[in-house]
Order: structure tokens, then sequence, then C-alpha cells
């Protein structure tokens, strides 16, 4: 009867170290690091994760990365953005009691915008394709002189 008792013991301490092995192993999660095209990390990003019910949304941090944590298995839709960059998007799929290492990639937007400068003889007007960058400061424009402009 006493081996009996301990055999049941052993069963029950068993199945009570088990339970909250199985418990933490129900959610996944999702980390990364955002980066641009040359490899330095982005701090400040906007990334987010779109799942089927629920949307969440982080900040990354001074090295780039971001972690969502406790997710339901399934598929999920991760977006970096940040201003003057394109957005990056990704499927990533969540597996219970896994870790989905997702980097993310941003590319530098295109110019959107046009520059106009009003002067006596007409408007000049400079188009993204006529705008070249030295480096991130500095703006050329390559177009040539207005024509005088005859009502």
């Amino acid at each position: 009867m006493k081996h009996i008792r301990s055999i049941l013991y052993i069963c029950a301490c068993g199945l009570a170290l088990a339970i909250p092995a199985v418990a933490q192993a129900h959610g996944g999660s999702v980390t990364g690091i955002v980066k641009d095209e040359q490899g330095g990390v982005i701090p400040g990003a906007d990334v987010s994760l779109q799942g089927s019910d629920a949307s969440y949304p982080f900040v990354t941090d001074r090295d780039g990365t971001f972690r969502f944590l406790s997710l339901e298995p399934g598929l999920y839709k991760l977006a970096a953005s940040l201003a003057g960059f394109k957005t990056a998007q990704r499927d990533v799929i969540v597996a219970a009691g896994r870790n989905a290492d997702a980097p993310l990639t941003l590319r530098i937007a295109a110019v959107t915008e046009s520059v106009e400068r009003a002067h006596a003889n007409g408007t000049l007007t400079v188009t993204p394709a006529q705008l070249q960058y030295s480096d991130r400061l500095t703006m050329v424009a390559t177009v040539s002189p207005p024509t005088p402009f005859e009502p």
C-alpha cells in the first residue's frame, strides 16, 4: 500500500509540473529589428502586427528592435513605417511556444513634391525627376533657366 501511495504522489507531482509547461507553450512571439538599406538600425519606427482579431502597435527602441509576446498561433501581417521611408510589410506565422524572428528593412521613400519659384517672367517648376541628392541634407535641382513668360 505504501508503494502505491508513492507512485500516486510522483504522478501528482509530475502532473502539477506539466500543467504550467503546457500553459506557457500556448502563445508564440514575434521579434525583430528594423534597419535601413545600409544596415543601420532605425529607432522610433512604428511597427504594427495585425492578426485576424487584433492589432498590436510597437515603437522600436534605440537598437531598432521590436517584440510582440504571448500571441495566439496564426498568420499575422507585420508592418514598419517611419517618415521619409517606404512602409515595409511581411507575413509572419506564429506557432505555439515558438519565436518568429522577422527583421524588416525600410527603404528611402521617393520624393513626391515639386518646387515652384515665382519669377517676374513666369514660374519655374522642378519635379522629383530633376532633383539630385548629394547627401541627406542637400537637394540640387538640374533644370534650365525659365524662358520669358509673355502674356
